[in-house]
């Protein structure tokens, strides 16, 4: 190797001490050079306290929503030590993103404005989960005291920007307004004094539950910390329904409750609670009954003028026999009409007084409430095909019969709603591709030998009464690519176990986003592999997908995956498994998991976290019956989830549950 001679030498030693001379006249004119490494951001300040711009070209995807650089900020990040230690705020076009020090579990899967300053390191996500990389948008920060928007006045109405709100779960919304006073804490549950307001009508009741808010809705909100938890007056997308929300603090306020005199009741703003029960917020003005209290309130509701009644009922024979019975609960509404109709569209006009107030003649007798459990609706599916919309399969069309598999094609592939009854017995090979908004029922016996049924990105259908068998080389039902509402009921998948593992897929797959879907009172048996949720380890895609609910279900002779879910949230409740050789239920992936008084039976793992790259979580596994079964192997702790909806109503003891599901599951003709 040759020398480098004296000339260059010399020069490159000028070259150098330029620049630790220019630098150095940087620092003393107190103009400050960019953050030494990945030109991650371009600085206006050094101090514990300024602002910059984020180069969020050199940012990296890091998984789901999330986005990942080091911008080198000049204080610490958070840790597990101090986890909301950083003062780190960011911006998007001058709009603050919330919220931080979120989860980078969260940030992956809703993303939405989430971010963490962590360590060194900056994981966040835009507003709308666009690439930031790409979306022209210009991303700023501030540290400290120094903010790029002004906090909003602490006593006079302002208006709330939910256009920078994301999805929480279910029903709720959170924002990070930067209110300027405190919210509530575990130690000062109604601390808060923020009222919020939908075009000038105030919504609530404040100081709700998160997961009542993400169950019900209905205007609900809680200030929490410097988050805001909240849901419209009718559960729409506040980022796009087009209303204006405000809010106040302390004593302004838009609205006046009512408390007393006739008013009438917005039912059209009500929703289905569940069975003959609907449910609403109308803000009375005066204590509703309590578990201490349960006929505290003085509310009287009417319909067309003749008084409803019992008020005070519970809300179990309000579901379950309707015919008027209505509670006031708190500040909630939960009511019949009289005839079991639905008094959204019945074209009723429904009133009520407060105390001795009156539009009508109470009625003098009371129906009396029988006192049977609950049976789950034939018509009407439970869990997350009912959640964020409604399953109807082709309810509003017309009702075909098919008697050959030629004929059971064209008509599931047809563009308009329909309701198919399948009548006989076809055998072939492949799937039936079959279109959004169909019923397809089977009747006589339907069975499809060989034959599957495949929902590739369609939405609103419902399987019920129908025998798969032996479909080679595919599954049995399979719903994938960002299919959702989907109820399968009442139906019979089996294979065998004499092929190999690679002979059949699975007797039913929900993979590839899809999501909202319905899983009850059906037979699965006789398989190596009997239903997956989630593909692959590496389809971080379906990170916030893949809501199911299995319930009544009987799973027999089954080697694994009864089911196996990845990514997703998955919701069992009274399923019998009997005779499993592998394991039943698999949750991994970060899945989550809540179980309900199951009965395993002869299963050798009952619940099975660890395996495939990483273990996901589970709740309720005390719950269950295990019988003659294998420990479970659960790595991970408690998850506190719990489903968005209402099943209480409907759940039975896990004791009774092979029994009910022994003479409930599988084809009703």
């Amino acid at each position: 190797m040759r020398k480098m001679s004296l000339k260059k030498r010399g020069l490159l030693s000028v070259l150098f001490l330029t620049i630790i001379l220019f630098t150095q006249c940087k620092k003393d004119s107190d103009v400050f050079p960019e953050i030494d490494g990945a030109d991650a951001i371009t600085s206006t300040t050094s101090s514990a306290t300024g602002q910059g711009t984020l180069n969020v070209a050199t940012a990296q995807p890091e998984s789901g929503y999330a986005y990942y650089m080091v911008p080198g900020f000049t204080v610490a990040g958070d840790s597990n030590d101090a986890p909301t230690a950083s003062t780190v705020r960011i911006y998007e076009n001058g709009v603050e993103l919330i919220p931080a020090h979120a989860s980078h579990k969260d940030i992956r899967a809703y993303g939405k404005g989430r971010y963490s300053h962590w360590g060194n390191e900056l994981y966040f996500s835009t507003s709308d989960n666009s690439d930031p990389r790409t979306n022209g948008r210009t991303y700023t920060y501030t540290i400290g005291d120094v903010a790029l928007t002004s906090p909003t006045n602490t006593t006079d109405q302002s208006v709330l920007n939910v256009t920078s709100a994301s999805s929480e779960s279910g029903y709720a919304y959170v924002v990070m307004p930067n209110f300027g006073v405190a919210g509530d804490s575990n130690t000062s549950p109604t601390n808060s004094k923020v009222r919020i307001f939908e075009n000038g009508v105030e919504i609530g009741p404040a100081h709700s539950s998160h997961k009542d808010i993400r169950a019900y809705g209905k205007g609900r909100f809680s200030h929490w910390g410097n988050e805001l938890y909240f849901s419209s007056s009718d559960n729409s997308d506040p980022r796009t329904n087009g209303r204006k929300y405000t809010y106040t603090i302390g004593d302004v306020a838009s609205t006046t409750p009512t408390t007393s005199g006739q008013s009438v009741l917005n039912v059209s703003s009500s929703s289905l609670e569940g069975g003959y029960s609907y449910y609403m917020m109308p803000n009375f003005g005066v204590a509703g009954d309590s578990n201490s209290s349960p006929t505290n309130s003085k509310v009287r509701i009417f319909e067309n003028g003749v008084e409803l009644g019992p008020a005070h009922s519970s809300h179990k024979d309000i579901r379950a026999y309707g015919k008027g019975r209505f509670s006031h609960w708190g500040n909630e509404l939960y009511f019949s009409s009289s005839d079991n109709s639905d008094p959204r569209t019945n074209g009723r006009k429904y009133t009520y007084t407060i105390g001795t107030a009156s539009s009508g003649t109470p009625t003098t007798t009371s129906p009396t409430s029988p006192t049977s459990p609950t049976s789950p609706s034939s018509t009407v599916p439970i869990g997350f095909a009912m959640v964020n919309g409604s399953t109807t399969g082709g309810q509003g069309g017309q009702t075909v019969t098919v008697t050959n598999l030629t004929d059971f094609r064209n008509a599931a592939k047809s563009s308009s709603p329909l309701i198919i009854q399948v009548s006989g017995t076809f055998t072939g090979t492949g799937m039936v591709d079959v279109t959004s908004n169909k019923t397809i029922i089977g009747v006589n016996g339907a069975t499809l030998n060989g034959v599957g049924l495949a929902m590739y990105g369609v939405s609103n259908i419902i399987i019920k009464n129908l025998r798969i068998n032996k479909v080679v080389g595919a599954d049995g039902i399979t719903i994938k690519q960002a299919t959702h509402h989907i109820w399968v009921d009442h139906c019979e998948l089996w294979q065998d176990r004499d092929h190999g593992w690679d002979y059949y897929d699975e007797l039913l797959e929900i993979t590839d986003r899809s999501d909202y879907v319905t899983i009850s009172n059906t037979k699965f048996h006789d398989s190596h592999i009997a239903l997956l949720i989630g593909s692959g380890d590496q389809q971080t895609s379906d990170i916030g997908h893949l809501k199911v609910t299995m319930y009544g279900n009987y799973f027999y002779n089954i080697s694994e995956r009864q089911p196996c879910t990845r990514f997703g949230y998955m919701h069992v409740f009274n399923n019998y498994m009997l005779n499993g050789s592998g394991y039943a239920i698999g949750v991994t992936m970060d899945a989550t998991v809540r179980t309900d008084n199951n009965f395993f039976e002869n299963q050798n793992i009952p619940i099975y976290t660890d395996f495939n790259a990483k273990p996901g979580v589970v709740s309720g596994a005390s719950t269950n019956i295990y019988k003659n079964s294998g420990s479970n192997k659960i790595s991970t702790g408690a998850s506190n989830w719990l489903p968005p909806y209402e099943y209480a109503s409907v759940l039975i003891p896990a004791a009774d549950v092979p029994a009910r599901v022994l003479s409930e599951a599988g084809p009703k003709y």
